[in-house]
């Protein structure tokens, strides 16, 4: 019950992830299961900090604008359920498929990391012509400035306000109207040539993903979307869903296979187990599928009730405490100039994933 407990409170509260927690119960007995089962616990029950508190992480930083949406619209369970299904599937997949990628990872790492940056440039080069090229190439040239000077100027969180700022908080800020009456949603019907292409895209983003050291979940997805020609919110919300839970289990595959892991959390691993691992997996994501949407369902009979304006300043505090906790005024003023490049890219109404100009500049500085 405990294992459940912080698993579900590192995914909800910003700034707590399983690797500041990892140190703290590297010696306790059965370590690598219960850390493991943690992280996943953990990349659920972000969904649900992203889209109602606007406060992603690095895994699911993208999802605040479509869940957005779906929410003003009043379906915002809907949103989460393919979140969630996207994030079961990648589990499913990740075990069904670890023989071929425990084969596949170091053929792939020692090979095909080198062209990842041309990769990672040009799907930036074609966002940013399909978009308003002028003001489009400025935010994600800005964006990359600052993620540069947060990301070199030793702070302990930097991804804290500059993501949160960049896609949470300016997002929150242009809500103007109280939220909308929830749509009751017990079961929905989805193409099932969507939620395929969902999961397949995301699968195949996140194992790029588990590769190459320097890419995050965040430009995975942006690769795997480029391959969905109409962009639909089912097909990429179960994709980000799949990349983020996936990324568990593929960091462990690496583990096993390279011995290197991308989740620093997992370098505390002293033995792999895999079998049982991957046992204790299934069963963290079916537990973590169904209660995240039986706590997604009781929030959201509540949001027509809250106070968009307490809840505005109440975040706003809190995001502010927890900068100038963890990273002192330099926490504060890159919260402060990332939500500023936010809210330019909300009035300028250009997509803010050119925001993630932040982390794959400083990738492309860092390979070439």
């Amino acid at each position: 019950m405990m294992l459940a407990f912080l698993g579900i409170l590192i995914g909800l509260i910003p700034g707590l992830h399983v690797n500041l927690i990892a140190p703290l119960i590297k010696n306790v007995e059965n370590f690598s299961f219960i850390v493991v089962s943690i992280a996943l616990m953990a990349n659920f029950f972000e969904f649900l900090r992203s889209s109602l508190f606007y406060s992603p992480g690095e895994g699911d930083v993208l999802t605040v604008h479509p869940m957005r949406r779906l929410t003003e619209e009043g379906r915002f369970l809907y949103g989460i359920k393919l979140l969630a299904l996207g994030g079961l599937g990648g589990v499913l997949l990740s075990v069904i498929f670890h023989p071929l990628l425990l084969s596949l990872i170091p053929f792939v790492y020692y090979e095909v990391k080198p062209l990842i940056p041309f990769l990672l440039l040009l799907i930036s080069v074609h966002l940013i012509l399909k978009d308003k090229v002028p003001w489009a190439l400025t935010y994600f040239s800005l964006s990359g400035l600052l993620g540069l000077c947060a990301l070199n100027s030793n702070m302990r969180e930097p991804l804290l306000p500059l993501l949160t700022g960049m896609f949470g908080i300016s997002s929150l800020l242009s809500v103007k109207k109280p939220f909308k009456r929830q749509m009751k949603i017990v079961s929905f019907i989805l193409d099932k040539v969507d939620v395929m292409k969902g999961l397949f895209l995301g699968f195949f983003s996140s194992f790029a993903l588990s590769v190459i050291p320097s890419i995050g979940p965040s430009q995975a997805s942006m690769i795997g979307a480029e391959f969905e020609r109409k962009k639909k919110d089912e097909v990429f919300l179960i994709s980000i869903g799949c990349i983020n839970t996936s990324d568990v289990l593929l960091s462990l595959f690496s583990l096993e296979a390279i011995g290197k892991a991308r989740l620093g959390a997992f370098s505390y691993i002293r033995e792999v187990n895999l079998p049982l691992l991957l046992l204790v997996s299934l069963l963290t994501a079916f537990f973590s599928y169904f209660f995240l949407i039986k706590l997604s369902y009781f929030l959201s009979k509540r949001l027509e009730k809250m106070n968009l304006s307490l809840l505005k300043s109440s975040l706003l505090s809190l995001i502010s405490f927890l900068c100038f906790y963890l990273d002192g005024f330099k926490g504060v003023l890159v919260l402060f100039f990332s939500t500023l490049l936010g809210l330019l890219a909300e009035r300028k109404s250009v997509m803010k994933s050119h925001g993630m100009g932040c982390l794959i500049i400083p990738t492309l500085l860092y390979y070439l």
